[in-house]
């Protein structure tokens, strides 16, 4: 605290420094102004968002239990103090007391002429550039595009205030769960309902859900299921021991099935949102779908037996198990059941908020935050088995979403600001007050470089037959859906050829997934004679992606020569079986 003279033989004081942020929103026209936290000074002068473009200096002369008066709304007597002016601002604004008093007094007796004396004692918190600034205005949610990229609208051209690569920070103003289901297949963990309730229906099917999948089945394991062994009849969400993930529905026999299955595998230690559609009567690629995170994967569709055209409900409702066994270890939250084939759009608009519950075709709803209750009026609550809890500290959501600003657009008055949340975020479905922004390479709270990169993995090996010698080949359709932004870009696989005789191979990552221009990413390999031991290609370099839409990166692979036999998208032998698209943002 400084004391000062205020008049003849009276004194007040006042802080050195203080910080917070408004409670609540402030009006041009409002004497009453809300902090988070008070400051300890009865009388004083304070900053309303002290970096933002329009910072507006108060005078306060009443101190209550959660807020500070000003005199008057007018200029120069309490609002807009000196050639600020008053205006509005949003609930989460920083506001904050930065040595006013002492300042003016060191102007008028000179103790402030010293070299950085403004800067390291008045004003280094409020110019940290590890600090957030308060935005000042509401962002309005646009919609997903998947892959963690989402985007909302400001009023006016902001593209002077934002820049991409810069950080944001996004307090959820809806409440989320906290909590989720921890499924350990050591111990058999599931949940099961052992007479569902609305379940009647045979033929369109959408299950969704968010998961960390701690590790790799080493046999088929569930993550939703009716399944029921008896009669062969039913539906399961499962994981292949390679990661990839499958739905399939059956028929009156395990053998008369439809099913559809990744060639991708999903990643381990990441949350991650996965979603599947099966259409049984209109078994095509137009309805039946699986997505990561939003983004469509690369699937094979088979049928077999009777080719049925609807499967048949019967048997136990189980999460994380199917017909009491095939358990899987992994952390689950917001898993939903659907009697109809949702959209890639529906399943974006959905992904990233609580569900109310009634939602047309829902079946059932489990937030699975603190317990195994149904949300839908069907009721098809479980019951854990074997000590599976629902209390899990993780969640899809989190109270604070971190983001980077990847794009921006200006058009017919507004800015369309593009935010990817990385791999561990989730943006607000919701028009945002309290954002805060940051130039900072690592502002307070941001979470860690590891946090912000963008994958796919394939466990699985895939094969080219007789393949015509210097053609490009995207076998097993790997590819990256690579968001707005700058990146680092790279792959890692292990190749394999079974041609006979000596030969020179080559691998990619091109945006064609028959051609190669982007020569930067070119590694090849000499090999002998036919082999099934592969050799690591390992490439990186820095990407710009500013298109305005994501693109698609593949990871091709060709021969010099071509001929009898067969070219392998990776080693599945003892060298590395993976092969891996990464992307890791170059903001961070």
């Amino acid at each position: 605290m400084i004391t000062l003279p205020t008049a003849a033989g009276a004194t007040t004081e006042y802080e050195d420094f203080y910080e917070s942020t408004l409670a609540a929103p402030v009006g041009a026209s409002d004497t009453d102004i809300y902090p988070t936290t008070m400051p300890a000074s009865a009388v004083g002068f304070l900053v309303i968002d002290p970096l933002g473009t329009n910072p507006e200096i108060i005078f306060y002369n009443v101190k209550g239990a959660n807020y500070v008066r000003v005199p008057s709304n007018t200029d120069g007597q309490g609002r807009g103090v000196g050639t600020t002016a008053p205006r509005a601002f949003d609930a989460g604004t920083k506001i904050g007391m930065y040595s006013i008093a002492e300042f003016y007094e060191g102007i008028a007796n000179g103790a402030l002429m010293r070299d950085g004396f403004l800067q390291t004692r008045h004003f280094s918190s409020a110019i940290d550039p590890n600090s957030w600034i308060g935005t000042g205005e509401t962002w309005n949610y646009v919609g997903n595009n998947g892959q963690r990229e989402y985007q909302y609208v400001v009023a006016g051209d902001k593209r002077t205030k934002y820049n991409k690569g810069m950080k944001v920070r996004m307090p959820r103003v809806i409440g989320v769960g906290t909590q989720s289901a921890n499924f350990q297949s050591a111990s058999s963990h599931f949940a099961r309902k052992t007479t569902p309730s609305g379940m009647t229906w045979t033929d369109d099917l959408t299950t969704a859900g968010w998961v960390t999948l701690t590790s790799y089945p080493a046999t088929d394991a569930a993550l939703l299921s009716r399944f029921d062994t008896a009669t062969g009849s039913g539906f399961i969400f499962f994981v292949t021991p390679q990661g990839q993930l499958v739905l399939s529905a059956y028929n009156a026999g395990a053998g008369n099935a439809k099913r559809i299955q990744t060639n991708q595998s999903i990643p381990l230690g990441r949350k991650i949102h996965l979603a599947g559609t099966l259409d049984m009567s209109s078994f095509t690629t137009a309805t039946n779908k699986i997505f990561f995170d939003g983004i469509e994967i690369t699937s094979a569709l088979t049928s077999s037996g009777t080719n049925p055209a609807s499967f048949v409900q019967a048997g136990n409702l189980e999460m994380a198990a199917f017909n009491g066994s095939g358990f899987i270890n992994a952390q689950m939250s917001e898993w939903s059941l659907w009697s109809a084939v949702l959209t890639q759009a529906q399943v974006r608009d959905r992904m990233h908020k609580q569900l109310v519950g009634n939602e047309a075709n829902l079946v059932s709803y489990w937030k699975l935050d603190g317990n195994f209750n149904d949300s839908n009026a069907n009721a098809n609550h479980l019951t854990a088995q074997n000590g599976a809890i629902a209390t899990s500290v993780w969640n899809a959501f989190n109270a604070i979403e971190y983001g980077i600003i990847t794009n921006l657009s200006f058009s017919a008055g507004n800015t369309t600001i593009t935010v990817w949340t990385g791999a561990y975020g989730n943006a607000p479905y919701e028009n945002l007050t309290g954002i805060g922004y940051s130039a900072a390479a690592n502002p307070i709270g941001f979470p860690e470089r590891q946090n912000w990169t963008v994958s796919c993995h394939f466990r699985q090996q895939f094969t080219q037959n007789n393949p015509t010698g210097g053609q490009w080949y995207n076998i097993g359709n790997q590819q990256l859906s690579l968001p707005m932004g700058e990146w680092n870009l790279r792959y890692q696989t292990s190749p394999v050829t079974g041609l006979a005789g000596s030969n020179i191979q080559y691998q990619a990552l091109a945006l064609s997934p028959t051609a190669v221009v982007e020569d930067e990413f070119v590694t090849q390999s000499y090999q002998n004679s036919a082999s099934t031991q592969g050799f690591p290609r390992f490439r990186e370099r820095p990407v710009n992606n500013n298109t305005g839409a994501q693109q698609i990166w593949y990871l091709n692979q060709k021969q010099q020569g071509g001929g009898a036999g067969t070219l392998y998208n990776m080693d599945n032998s003892a060298g590395i079986p993976v092969s891996l698209v990464e992307a890791v943002s170059a903001y961070v």
